[in-house]
């Protein structure tokens, strides 16, 4: 190595594909290390594994117990690489180690892109888990679910548009149950042929553009935002599934993506394409669904924040929270070890530090510590 240049030697460290490489990699000198934050190999994994990571322009570190944001240094060029270098370190143990639960990753229904009755078939009615009765019991139809507006044309796609509980989170499914009405001839399901997703963040706009659209807003347009004047926001979207076919049946269907997909910006979209009921009553088309829900987990300590009208991103790092990831449940499972948990403590404590010390000195025989960072952990392991 020491008979290659920079370039060569950074290009051929981008091979390594395995976390634990990476952090081996980092801890076999200074030279290494530097070739390592020179080619932000972390910063290229997070990217390989989730290419919508690729709309982030800057990085953000806040430390919350100083309030502070960034690393201020002298030497702006090697702070941030050691800023990307922590950060994408972070952002990639995050998403690895958070287990993912059933629980709805959905926190509000934003717009639909039509509804027949507002607000008893509002999109706020598809966030329950079961269908439930509305206090309006003199109406047979009285469960709680959306509808679109009826068309002559079954092609007419609709959109169902959610946030998310965190502007970080890892989406793996998304489970979408159609409206079966009861109360009708042969119990009709309102379901639509095909459905796909969009994972996104709403678009900033400048102040004189987004006083523009307020006065071009006529009143027809402001009773579809009824809680929310103005004109409708406009969306960039990170990722577009494929199109799943829907079952024109009354359960909880499953619609899982084809990789693990990183929503960046809470906005989750869900296109109804296609519409394969039509009602007795008016021989119009409708699509009706009564509950949506998204599998997935939340990235803790991180965020994303689009910066300006021009599309600048930023990915936002929350350190001194002090989380730690639970433990894997296969007691076997080889867990890759960082080199931050070599080298320093991450708010875990000095058992913890002393235990990550004993576990990378059992893994597998890959670390062979150079002189610094063995000294560093004497040195910490001494003050126990």
């Amino acid at each position: 190595m020491d008979l290659l240049d920079g370039d060569t030697i950074i290009h051929i460290l981008k091979h390594l594909i395995s976390p634990a490489d990476i952090a081996n990699a980092s801890i076999v000198s200074r030279s290494w290390r530097q070739h390592v934050l020179e080619g932000q190999l972390w910063k290229e994994l997070c990217q390989r594994e989730f290419p919508e990571l690729g709309v982030i322009d800057e990085v953000i570190e806040i430390d919350i117990s100083r309030g502070l944001a960034g690393a201020g240094s002298s030497h702006v060029y090697q702070s941030t690489l050691e800023k990307h270098h922590r950060v994408y370190n972070q952002l990639y143990r995050g998403i690895m180690k958070t287990p993912v639960s059933e629980r709805n990753c959905i926190s509000s229904a934003i717009y639909a892109s039509s509804t027949d009755k507002f607000p008893q078939e509002s999109i706020h009615e598809t966030l329950h888990p079961q269908p439930r009765r509305q206090r309006d019991m003199h109406e047979m139809n009285n469960w709680s679910y959306w509808s679109s507006k009826g068309h002559t044309d079954p092609e007419v796609p609709e959109t169902l548009t959610y946030k998310l509980h965190s502007s970080l989170c890892l989406i793996h499914e998304i489970k979408i149950r159609p409206f079966k009405a009861d109360w009708q001839f042969e119990h009709p399901i309102y379901s639509s042929k095909y459905v796909r997703f969009r994972v996104g963040y709403e678009t900033p706009r400048s102040p004189i553009l987004e006083d523009v659209l307020r006065a071009d807003v006529d009143g027809t347009k402001l009773q579809e935002y009824p809680w929310k004047p103005g004109p409708p926001p406009e969306y960039t979207w990170t990722y577009v599934s494929p199109e799943y076919p829907m079952e024109q049946r009354d359960v909880l269907q499953v619609f899982k993506l084809p990789r693990p997909v990183l929503c960046m910006g809470q906005l989750l979209q869900v296109e109804l394409l296609g519409r394969a009921q039509t009602q007795l009553q008016d021989l119009l088309y409708y699509v009706c669904i009564c509950h949506v829900k998204v599998v997935g987990k939340p990235i803790k300590n991180f965020g994303f924040s689009p910066l300006s009208a021009g599309g600048s991103c930023g990915l936002i790092y929350q350190t001194g929270l002090n989380f730690v990831a639970p433990p894997s449940s296969d007691p076997t499972e080889h867990q890759p070890v960082e080199e931050d948990d070599a080298v320093t403590p991450n708010g875990g404590g000095r058992h913890n530090f002393a235990e990550n010390i004993r576990q990378l000195r059992l893994s597998r025989g890959l670390w062979h510590f150079t002189r610094e960072a063995s000294y560093n952990s004497a040195a910490s392991c001494r003050h126990m």
